[in-house]
């Protein structure tokens, strides 16, 4: 009897100093598998940064991976340590990438490549496959 209490207690002193937001973000766990639709001779240059977004279900950034000189296929994973804004997390999520040279998101500069489209999914869930399928002419 003491033991549930005291359980119930310590759940409850958990849920009431952390947000339900902050919560979800230590639970983050999102494994990718990162492709290029192009020959590796016309996307592979030093220095290139690969940069993975995450947005919360209200399309605010609240996470990035940058990871310099991948090479393709890339396996990696979104965790806790690529959310910036933890307040800010929902149980759905976005998921973009796109690789350029300067290393800022967004930018779809000249010979950067991208994905076409936007992954949604849960803050833990299987695989994602993200495929760089265009090209900024």
């Amino acid at each position: 009897m003491r033991k549930k209490i005291l359980v119930s207690i310590l759940l409850f002193s958990f849920l009431f100093f952390f947000k339900k937001s902050e919560i979800l973000s230590l639970l983050i766990s999102i494994p990718l598998e990162v492709s290029v639709s192009f020959p590796s001779g016309e996307y592979f240059s030093p220095n290139n940064v690969l940069l993975i977004a995450v947005k919360n279900d209200k399309g605010v950034p609240i996470g990035l991976k940058r990871i310099i000189n991948p090479v393709y296929p890339l396996e990696t994973k979104i965790s806790r340590q690529d959310i910036f804004m933890p307040g800010l997390v929902s149980s759905k999520l976005e998921i973009y990438a796109e690789m350029n040279k300067s290393g800022e998101i967004g930018s779809k500069e000249k010979g950067g490549f991208y994905s076409s489209k936007t992954f949604k999914t849960f803050i833990i869930s299987s695989s994602i496959g993200i495929n760089l399928d265009s090209k900024k002419q």
